[in-house]
């Protein structure tokens, strides 16, 4: 038989409870990060709120109209007034540099946890320019930046290509063109097929605009 010493040289062994790991607050929203912020080619609000909308599965306008409205509205009145629901039409309300702009960029933040929205519109611009004749009438892209960015991440906007005095790519020194569909002939989608998201033609679903072909327009250098 063994026999067991009264004292046993065993080293004091402490156990502490491991601390819970912290979540993040949960948000009504997905807290989606805006592309490229802190570069010139970070994205715009309104590419942002698509990329948002498409992430749930509902339109740009449903997700404004249904499920942001109440929480729009209380930032600004306007919001009920004004016909501002259509994604399509003119960006001021995602670009610019009013109270509804910065209401919209307030109310995202509070429902996705994501800081720093404004560097997606021109509010950081607002004592300095004017906001009249600011946003473009019409969405435009640069066909190489979008090319590189379906190669490498999800398709995105970028914040210049919304200014009316920006008409060319300080990177691929190319001017701009319009974000229209390039296929004259053709059935396009039906609604319920057609996505709303910057970049992508939703008239016929072509993914950075391919429907347009390859004509590129060299810029002045003026317009660099």
């Amino acid at each position: 038989m063994f026999e067991i010493p009264d004292i046993l040289d065993v080293p004091e062994i402490y156990f502490e409870s491991p601390e819970l790991p912290s979540f993040p607050e949960l948000t009504l929203l997905y807290g989606l990060i805006p592309r490229g912020l802190g570069t010139g080619a970070c994205e715009s609000l309104k590419s942002h709120v698509g990329r948002l909308a498409d992430a749930h599965r509902v339109s740009p306008t449903t997700l404004l109209e249904e499920v942001l409205s109440k929480k729009l509205v209380a930032h600004n009145i306007s919001w009920k007034h004004e016909n501002t629901w259509d994604w399509n039409g003119n960006s001021h309300v995602y670009s610019s540099m009013g109270d509804m702009t910065r209401g919209l960029t307030i109310v995202l933040t509070e429902v996705t946890g994501v800081e720093g929205l404004f560097h997606c519109t021109m509010l950081s611009m607002r004592d300095i320019l004017d906001a009249r004749g600011l946003v473009a009438s019409e969405s435009r892209h640069c066909p190489l930046c979008l090319q590189e960015t379906r190669d490498t991440v999800n398709i995105y906007g970028q914040l210049i290509w919304e200014l009316e005095c920006v008409t060319a790519c300080p990177v691929h020194r190319i001017q701009l063109v319009p974000s229209k569909c390039g296929v004259s002939q053709g059935r396009p989608l039906i609604l319920s097929r057609r996505k709303l998201l910057s970049g992508v033609c939703s008239t016929c679903g072509s993914i950075g605009y391919l429907c347009r072909g390859r004509t590129l327009t060299i810029a002045s250098d003026v317009e660099i």
